[in-house]
């Protein structure tokens, strides 16, 4: 299967090393760390959704586009909506931040409550991705931690997950062809009938991840 991956920056280069089974085509918006990941592909090149013919080019060629860009534009899903034919699968990595910060349960369904400009650019790009006729996904990620990489305030229980973690979802929801929106938020505490992630202002299920057969390698 032929995967491109547009912003392939701390989870997009865990999620290559994983996907290596397949037909990569990464890119990232600036030269560094460019050769890093000419190792997991050679198919490897700088790119910014502003480079519309190579973008094109990128959708064109694969059968599935994962965008893991950094969320500073809502261009990038203009930019994307536009190119994409019908038929290429669409995976987006958005975040349970869109729920807001109001203390409540929150699953797939709730309210989408965005308090920063950053927040309502995930928002507005999921809207966007979610009106094509595309098979799209959108993953709403906890906070992304692990091999180094950490979070203030992870030990008081914010929504987390452990990058390998949210690497392997993004291969799950390919292999397994779901669409629609999944929260992906590690579990911090059970009950009989919930799988929840705790924070200090929300509770995250991503129940409806774990009845899809996902499991968990990182719970700690």
């Amino acid at each position: 299967m032929k995967i491109a991956s547009l912003g392939t920056g701390f989870l997009g280069r865990q999620f290559a090393k994983q996907a290596t089974a397949h037909d990569l085509w990464l890119t990232k918006a600036r030269k560094e760390g460019i050769e890093e990941l000419k190792e997991i592909s050679p198919r490897a090149s700088v790119m910014t959704h502003r480079d519309l013919d190579q973008l094109k080019e990128l959708i064109d060629w694969c059968d599935v586009l994962v965008v893991t860009i950094s969320p500073d534009y809502i261009e990038v899903a203009e930019a994307v909506a536009k190119l994409i034919s019908p038929q290429k699968r669409l995976i987006y990595s958005s975040s349970t931040g869109v729920y807001g910060e109001e203390i409540r349960e929150v699953d797939e369904s709730s309210a989408i409550e965005p308090n920063t400009e950053r927040q309502k650019i995930l928002y507005g790009a999921e809207s966007i991705y979610l009106s094509l006729p595309n098979p799209v996904t959108i993953l709403r990620f906890g906070g992304i931690v692990g091999l180094g990489r950490k979070i203030r305030g992870e030990e008081k229980g914010k929504n987390l997950v452990h990058v390998e973690d949210a690497a392997r979802v993004i291969l799950f929801v390919i292999d397994n062809q779901l669409t629609g929106i999944y929260n992906v938020s590690k579990p911090l505490f059970f009950d009989e009938n919930r799988e929840l992630s705790h924070s200090k202002n929300k509770r995250v299920s991503s129940a409806k991840l774990i009845r899809e057969g996902f499991q968990w390698n990182h719970l700690k």
